[in-house]
């Protein structure tokens, strides 16, 4: 896993891109509060809300199938969750074709919905922006810094320790893990979370000894000083009418 798998599309050059992190930030934290503000059992008012991710992604030359494949790998935990909305609601709201829809059935589909919706503006802001780019905007906006940090951290060291984690289990496979019996083989599963546990407390302490040794004050000094201008505040406020028209619109 590489950080180019993540970035690919934060290196394209569009409007969108060119966009201040903060202004971006703003305008989805305006849009995904307005779909999660819909009642549970609508589904038609959040139809119109589906033209925002649209047009940022077609602006920025982004696949909205890729988007979209990203939103379904993770997706199986909301989906665990909205199944069992029948189940608890069965108030009985309309007939379809003999068949008796309940407020559960649209509870669900309503859930689904903003999910997909909510989580496809999300990933069109990291699409589109550069992940210290995006963590210098977080931090502008009041962010606090220890948790700033944190993502720093998790995004520069993830990778690595995901790596390390497949080379152990080579290396664990190698040696006929599969053959050995179910005692012998959790205990190695065990012996494997252990030592990646330790290594990963080592490369902490040197990878801070590091920092500290170079100055490190508790804060990511950048060369990049983020300005809003005039097209960024036009970003956020049609954003906000969008929202404001797609939510409290006659036709909505």
């Amino acid at each position: 896993m590489q950080h180019a798998y993540m970035d690919k599309y934060t290196q394209l050059d569009s409007p969108i891109h060119r966009l201040d992190a903060r202004a971006k930030i703003l305008a989805v934290l305006i849009y995904i509060a307005t779909v999660i503000s819909i009642p549970r059992t609508e589904i038609l008012s959040l139809v119109p809300f589906a033209i925002y991710p649209v047009i940022l992604v077609t602006i920025a030359g982004i696949p909205l199938r890729a988007l979209l494949k990203h939103a379904v790998i993770v997706s199986p935990f909301i989906l665990s969750l909205a199944i069992f909305a029948p189940v608890f609601d069965q108030t009985p709201v309309g007939e379809i074709g003999g068949w008796t829809v309940t407020a559960g059935w649209l509870a669900c589909g309503n859930l689904i919905i903003k999910f997909f919706l909510t989580v496809l503006a999300t990933l069109s802001l990291a699409a589109t922006t550069r992940f210290d780019r995006l963590l210098l905007g977080l931090e502008r906006l009041g962010m606090p810094r220890a948790m700033v940090m944190q993502l720093s951290f998790l995004y520069r060291y993830l990778f690595l320790l995901v790596e390390e984690a497949f080379q152990m289990k080579q290396a664990r496979d190698a040696r006929n893990f599969h053959r050995a019996p179910f005692k012998r083989r959790w205990m190695a599963v065990r012996g494997i979370i252990a030592v990646l546990f330790i290594k990963t407390l080592a490369r902490a302490e040197r990878v801070y000894a590091a920092m500290v040794a170079r100055g490190f004050t508790g804060s990511i000094r950048s060369f990049y000083k983020p300005k809003l201008r005039i097209i960024d505040w036009a970003f956020t406020a049609c954003s906000l009418i969008f929202a404001g028209l797609a939510r409290w619109a006659p036709w909505a």
